[in-house]
């Protein structure tokens, strides 16, 4: 990517941390994060939410909640979706006690339960990835009309 002149931005880091993830490649996680840091790419909240959750899909359960603890530290607000990804993380490995933790904070910031409220977020996203030059793909389209069904809104 970087060969062709095309850098790197917050949407290609959470592709890159995403696929890390569900490919099981751990080191990798460590290496987007490193590479994005050295680029001065500062991540969002959807960042940290890729990042923790991609570490939990690969069993490193210490790695991600202290990702979440830099992420409190860094003032980048978590939202329904980072407790989620904690949540039910702790609960695969029957981290029952820390899970009711996360629920605490995430009951403590007043966020909601429900994927309602943040429809203008997703969209946010989906139109930053296509202005970024990310063709999205099936995957892309279908979240975004459930959130779209989620929320109520047919458009």
């Amino acid at each position: 990517m970087e060969q062709d002149g095309i850098h790197p931005n917050i949407v290609s880091i959470c592709t890159l941390l995403a696929a890390c993830g569900r490919s099981g490649q751990k080191v990798k996680i460590d290496a987007v994060l490193s590479a994005a840091e050295l680029r001065g790419i500062e991540l969002n909240t959807v960042a940290y939410n890729s990042a923790i959750g991609s570490y939990m899909n690969v069993g490193e359960f210490e790695k991600a909640v202290a990702l979440y603890k830099s992420m409190r530290e860094k003032k980048v607000i978590p939202d329904s979706v980072t407790y989620t990804v904690l949540i039910s993380g702790c609960y695969e490995i029957s981290k029952y006690a820390e899970a009711l933790g996360f629920l605490d904070d995430m009951v403590g910031l007043d966020l909601p339960f429900t994927k309602e409220g943040q429809v203008a977020e997703a969209e946010s996203m989906f139109n930053m990835m296509k202005a970024a030059g990310c063709h999205p793909d099936l995957v892309a389209y279908t979240s975004m009309l459930h959130a779209y069904n989620a929320a109520g809104n047919t458009r």
